[in-house]
């Protein structure tokens, strides 16, 4: 398919890329901030207080962790 079926709209996409670094990227904003400097403004980010809660009740683990045992490849490439 050559275009999408739908259209796609930059600015819904840079506020759920701002609200998943709030949610889960502890550590690791600074990172992204480097490759998208323009997702440092998070005054449109919105309440996501349900969404950590529900991070929260669910036990799940921290971005640290995630990189330690799923992705320790991400500090590999962070030293070079």
């Amino acid at each position: 398919r050559k275009a999408r079926p739908y259209p796609f709209h930059g600015e819904a996409s840079n506020r759920n890329k701002k609200r998943l670094i709030s949610v889960w990227f502890e550590n690791y904003a600074d990172r992204v901030f480097e490759v998208e400097p323009h997702l440092r403004d998070m005054s449109d980010l919105g309440d996501v207080s349900a969404r950590i809660a529900i991070k929260e009740k669910l036990g799940c683990e921290s971005m640290d962790w995630y990189v330690q045992n799923v992705y320790p490849e991400l500090e590999k490439e962070k030293k070079q």
